[in-house]
């Protein structure tokens, strides 16, 4: 009997095929051929490889036969990453939930968070704004910390990394400081394998200190035994704006305002905007023999941003190798991801003022103004009304940034069921920003000249150690036992410098500044004044963990986790933790009274504490600096400064009914941070004004249920079709903040405008939910079209004593769908998020789109002009008036594709398979908000306090349309 085995890429090296029953059994060839005697005329085959779904078939009246073998999904599914290990998820004890490369997000990635959006409940992940490479907000589980460090803890391959920003950053050279930018963006999501979401303290208690907020492991793609096979992936992505804000039009202004008419036709918004393409190049080649695999990659991004002189451009390299020696008793891994990114921003920020930046100015002008002076010199109006056609032109932005992160390690068996392994790992970046403005602008208020250049270097390594013995046994035929111990040593460093000069004399081409100025002192040569400015902060992290977990009779299975932490970062009383954990399931399939319908049943119930440690290193520590020459001091030491500790219950539901055709799990949990870290006030005659301490009165809960559904409603060979969803119900809560002495709570987040900036809108309030808007609120208009207010003490009087909480930016609840089907070679998948119950405070409309800036000659939405406000005069402070819904469902992408097979009968005998896709991305929202996207968190922190829900002149988010090929030879 011969014939081929294929999977869906082609022809299949290395498959097995069996004689049912028997020990006869051949492998194919590097060509998926088969060959193999000896076959009774009623004999069954069985053909199979690792990872892909067995098959048997009988050889009654065939000569030959052809095998195509698929995907086992379920037993990729069924492996998920734990810290330290992975288990099979029906024995895992902890909410944890593995999401594969095959159900990412689809469509333009260029960070990793993305392709996790609406996969996992209770797992909200934010994109801030459009920029490319913006940065993202996730939170697993909801809010566990009140300050900075709420972002889960990232492990990529092995390696735990640091959440905060790796490029350089700048000062506010006149136009409002710069967004961060995300610290993924260095990994190709075309590299990724998985990512395994631990989610509650039973799951991420072995990272200790680092697993309040959850933890994402990362695993990049490995070779797998066989031939070599080249994938190459490519994309070309057309994009533009989502949704445009309704901005009157020339003639509509004029009959709105007839006395600003200057006789032009223009739309300045749409000037600064363009159509925006992306190219997409991965290359990758892997195979392995029996004594190792390989997988090396390599990518290109260019993505354009849809506003002008925006983007970023990016280069991957990729390796994995393993190596097995001494009958596979010693094996050597390493992985190394290195990439190259270059990115062209402009002047936007989230937290301009008045004068406004590229964004602001855009929506201001008038459309009866021409941006061009009949000379062909730029139009222009004051300081507080600026050309975005000078902006554009006159204002250059961009950062370089490298980074590198790798690990090596050995594991050796020492004897059976004992290994020991150690590894290294390192995460460099090096990173350089370069912002200059021309003196023609006017806008820099420090020098007469005008100009300024800044120039920022900062270099981030964290450098780990780790060791750990691994040993499994059956301690007895029921009862087994899997334990793991370690060691590990991580060095945290970062080290930057920034070079500013100011009044560049006759020089005007701001990329002049740039160009010719690399130091201090060549600011100074070229006639500019210049400031500098150096930090070099470091902390270590050292840790003892380990972790058991008994088996018995496969139906009841035990975990406890301990994990001990030291900290240089924490105060010399304090610097050691210790964190816990506790888990038990129970498999209740196994049990004989469990009815026939149930494919999968099991309970899991765990208690946990984690910390939490993500605040400045030598916060603990007294620190001067020098200041103009004079030794200063710029931190008050606490030596008794503490972990932030996360204690954390759950217990869930995972089953499986009619041969798992739907699965599911319920989850619910409850978590209380407290000894919360804060910069809090110093009293007189301090030097300084705050210092860091713990709260100890202050409380944070969050507490929730989620639950997820699969259904398989076609489950054929040729044809297959799933429906996936989850909802994640959460409610956050602050106490104690009076007894700490903050009787009027903490302010999370500010506006900002024209006599708006700093009023606080936001906080974090005694008794509320975290991130609650505290406002006046807003009744509407008088007869003369002032704005008026609800009293709410009686005195008659408008003060900050009317406010009143008014809702939270927190959702109640978070919701994702997707949807995959295959038909033959054709496939499809969908995939939509939303959130319900949040508030968002449109900042811009507050600022922007009030009726008193039409008459004096700015411009505003068509709703604006009849809305019965006065045309000026018109006090528009903070309230409940642009306080809106955030409700919202987004269709995120749409993806259809049809495979070509190969092979020696196909239009090209060299190709295995080729792919073609089009994949639509953010085609439409459901929403109430008339902002131009509900998902937004602008940068209005306070203090340091991270705020949520407040969107001020964000970077818009577009459509996108996308052609791709995969192909592989």
């Amino acid at each position: 009997m011969s014939g081929t085995v294929s999977d869906p890429s082609g022809p299949l090296p290395g498959a097995t095929i069996l004689v049912k029953g028997t020990t006869n059994g051949v492998q194919t060839d590097l060509e998926g051929k088969f060959s193999i005697r000896n076959v009774g005329p009623n004999a069954v085959l069985v053909f199979s490889y690792i990872g892909l779904k067995t098959q048997e078939i009988n050889v009654a009246g065939k000569k030959t036969i052809n095998v195509l073998l698929k995907e086992d999904s379920a037993e990729l599914k069924e492996v998920v990453v734990i810290g330290y290990g992975t288990v099979k998820k029906r024995d895992a004890t902890g909410a944890v939930e593995s999401i594969k490369a095959a159900d990412f997000n689809k469509g333009v990635t260029t960070s990793p968070e993305q392709l996790l959006q609406g996969k996992s409940a209770g797992v909200q992940v934010t994109q801030a704004s459009g920029e490319p490479g913006g940065s993202n907000t996730v939170k697993i589980r909801g809010t566990s910390s009140i300050r900075s460090g709420s972002e889960p803890l990232y492990v990529v391959d092995g390696v735990p990394i640091g959440g905060g920003n790796v490029s350089a950053g700048t000062t506010d050279v006149g136009v409002g400081a710069q967004t961060a930018r995300n610290p993924l963006n260095f990994i190709n999501p075309s590299d990724i394998a998985s990512m395994d979401v631990l989610k509650d303290a039973s799951a991420t208690a072995i990272y200790g200190s680092r697993g309040a907020n959850g933890v994402i492991i990362i695993t990049t793609k490995k070779g797998v035994k066989g031939a070599g096979q080249l994938t190459l992936n490519t994309s070309y992505t057309v994009a533009k704006i989502a949704k445009d804000y309704d901005l009157l039009n020339a003639a509509q202004f004029k009959a709105a305002n007839s006395t600003a008419d200057f006789g032009s036709n223009v739309n300045a918004f749409d000037a600064i905007l363009r159509t925006a393409a992306t190219k997409q190049v991965d290359l990758a080649y892997s195979g392995g023999g029996d004594n190792g695999t390989y997988r090396y990659s390599m990518g290109y991004t260019d993505q354009e941003g849809i506003v002008k002189n925006t983007g970023l451009t990016k280069y991957n390299l990729g390796a994995g190798i393993t190596h097995n020696m001494f009958d596979n008793k010693l094996k050597f891994e390493g992985n190394i991801q290195t990439s190259f990114i270059h990115d062209q921003a402009t002047s936007l920020s989230d937290n301009v003022g008045a004068e406004g930046d590229l964004f602001v100015s855009a929506v201001k002008w008038n459309p009866t103004r021409a941006f061009f002076n009949p000379d062909g010199s730029y139009v222009k109006i004051s300081n507080n009304q600026r050309n975005p056609m000078d902006l554009l032109d006159r204002y250059t932005d961009y950062t370089n940034t490298a980074r590198i992160l790798g690990n090596v390690s050995a594991t050796y068996k020492l004897a059976k069921g004992l290994d020991y392994k150690i590894g290294v790992g390192v995460d460099y970046s090096s990173s350089n920003r370069n912002v200059g403005m021309s003196k023609l602008l006017g806008i820099d208020p420090a020098t007469s000249n005008g100009g300024i250049a800044v120039k920022s270097y900062v270099t981030r390594s964290n450098y780990l150690v780790e060791q750990t013995l691994n040993y499994t046994t059956d301690i007895t035929k029921e009862l087994k036992l899997n334990a793991i111990g370690g060691y590990s040593f991580q060095k945290f460093s970062n080290q930057g410098n920034t070079f500013i000069g100011t009044g560049f004399g006759q020089y005007t081409d701001q990329k002049y500044y740039l160009k010719n100025i690399t130091a201090a002192t060549n600011f100074a040569i070229s006639g500019a004044n210049a400031q500098t400015a150096y930090f070099d902060p470091s902390n270590k992290l050292q840790s003892y963990f380990g972790r058991a977990i008994l088996t018995y009779s496969d139906k009841y299975i035990f975990s406890a986790v301990l994990r001990r932490d030291g900290s240089s970062k924490f105060g010399s009383s304090n610097k050691y933790g210790t964190f816990p954990a506790l888990s038990l399931a129970w498999k209740v399939i196994q049990e004989s009274f469990v009815p026939k319908v149930f494919s999968d049943l099991k309970l899991r119930a765990g208690w946990g504490i984690t910390g939490n440690q993500e605040f400045p290193a030598g916060a603990a520590s007294t620190l001067v600096k020098p200041v103009e020459g004079v030794p200063t001091i710029s931190n008050i030491g606490n030596p008794n400064l503490k972990w932030e500790q996360t204690a954390q219950y759950s217990a869930g539901i995972d089953f499986g009914i009619l041969d798992n055709k739907l699965t599911g799990s319920f989850d619910y949990y409850k978590k209380v941070t407290s000894d919360p870290l804060l910069q809090v006030p110093v009293a007189d005659p301090s030097l300084y004004a705050t210092k860091w301490a713990n709260l100890p009165n202050t409380e944070i809960t969050s507490q929730g249920v989620e639950i997820a559904l699969n259904y398989k409603i076609i489950d054929k060979d040729d044809f297959s079709w799933d429906l996936g969803g989850n909802i994640a119900f959460n409610k956050g809560k602050v106490k104690g903040l009076i007894a700490d002495g903050y009787p009027t709570g903490i302010v999370t987040g500010t506006i900002s405008g024209q006599g708006l900036s700093g009023t606080i809108a936001q906080g974090h309030f005694d008794g509320q939910s975290t991130y609650t808007f505290n406002l006046l609120q807003f009744t509407g208009f008088d007869s003369n079209g002032k704005s008026t207010y609800k009293d709410l003490n009686g005195d008659n009087q408008i003060t900050d004593a009317d406010r009143t909480f008014s809702g939270s930016a927190n959702p109640k609840f978070n919701v994702g769908l997707n949807t995959s089907m295959h038909y033959k070679n054709w496939d499809f998948v969908a995939s939509g998020y939303g959130a319900y119950g949040q508030k968002i405070y449109n900042n811009t409309e507050n600022a922007l789109f009030v009726r008193g800036l039409l008459t004096t000659g700015n411009n505003v939405p068509a709703y604006v002009v009849n809305n019965g406000e006065a045309t000026s005069g018109n006090s528009n402070g903070a309230s409940t008036r642009f306080l809106k819904s955030g409700d919202f469902f987004r269709l995120s992408n749409v993806q259809i594709g049809y495979t070509f097979k190969g092979g020696e009968k196909s239009f090209a005998p060299w190709i295995k398979s080729l792919r073609v896709y089009l994949t639509g991305s953010n085609l439409f929202v459901i929403t109430p908000y008339n902002g131009l996207d509900p998902e937004v968190n602008s940068n209005k922190q306070y203090n340091g306090i991270p705020s949520l829900g407040i969107d001020y002149a964000t970077y818009p988010k577009s459509r996108s349309f996308a052609f791709g090929l995969n192909v592989n030879l």
